[in-house]
């Protein structure tokens, strides 16, 4: 337990201190953070459950699930705002 939460303090202070650069990328994806986060257990539970009809190793489940999930998720959290009213919602 104590090297786990050793290793959580040591990547939050390393991120905090030395990959703390603004990109593009990192420009688009914050602002959509709270929608993602709102809205990717939808999308998990839909294509975990498609997941479970490829006979595959539960790992190679995982990377897919995982390559497919995090765009559409941020994709989504794109579009949601445009919807009446929903700005209100998500801030």
């Amino acid at each position: 337990s104590a090297m786990l939460v050793g290793m959580v303090v040591f990547l939050i202070s390393f991120f905090r201190e030395r990959v703390n650069k603004a990109s593009k990328l990192t420009q688009f994806l914050a602002p959509n953070a709270y929608t993602v986060y709102i809205i990717h257990q939808t999308g998990l539970y839909i294509l975990q459950a498609v997941g479970l009809r490829i006979d595959q190793p539960a790992i190679l489940k995982f990377i897919i699930v995982s390559l497919i999930a995090i765009p559409l998720c941020f994709f989504l959290s794109d579009l949601i705002p445009r919807i009446p009213y929903a700005k209100r919602v998500l801030g």
